[in-house]
């Protein structure tokens, strides 16, 4: 979404109130519209709502809701109230929706499953497995195909895990850093 307009709100483990002020506030800026920020919204219908009437662009505003999974699990109703606004106006054209989870079942049971409210809905699907070693490989460039191997069989294609290890170091180095220490990113 780097060069279209988007909203992208990433869901936490937090309040309902909190996770739809979070997502005004994202939406302001996207929309520059500063006062949506402040405008006391408590629900979900009312948020996606105040976005919608506001969006004055041409062609799509994307809206990105990532880590689904804890959005919809402190608003229990907002894959129905989703359902709702895209049957009646978002599937027209105004807005692309993409739901992101990392939880691959509650993505499957509650998003994608024939019980979902949502269910039937989708335009695409994309399941994200781990790099290869090829793309593994180019976070660390100037690291040898040796040790560039000894990363991938150590921690396989995992973006968050190939970036612990600091391409300007040594393999041994990022091994003591990202692994060996009680606070290191891998050492649980």
């Amino acid at each position: 979404v780097a060069d279209k307009p988007a909203i992208y709100h990433v869901g936490n483990q937090a309040p309902a109130g909190l996770q739809i002020q979070e997502f005004l506030a994202q939406a302001a800026r996207v929309l520059a519209e500063p006062l949506l920020a402040q405008i006391s919204i408590t629900d979900w219908r009312q948020a996606l709502e105040a976005v919608d009437g506001r969006w004055k662009g041409p062609g799509k505003l994307v809206v990105v809701l990532d880590e689904f999974q804890w959005t919809a699990g402190a608003s229990p109703e907002l894959p129905s109230l989703l359902q709702e606004i895209w049957d009646r106006r978002w599937q027209h054209g105004r807005v692309m929706l993409i739901l992101c989870g990392s939880f691959v079942g509650f993505m499957e049971r509650e998003v994608l499953g024939a019980r979902s409210p949502l269910f039937g809905r989708r335009t695409a699907q994309i399941h994200l497995a781990p790099f290869g070693f090829r793309e593994a490989a180019a976070f660390h460039p100037r690291w040898s195909r040796v040790d560039q191997a000894r990363l991938w069989f150590l921690v396989g294609g995992v973006p968050a895990y190939l970036r612990a290890f600091d391409a300007d170091a040594s393999i041994e180095q990022g091994l003591a850093a990202a692994l060996l220490t009680e606070m290191a990113p891998l050492h649980r």
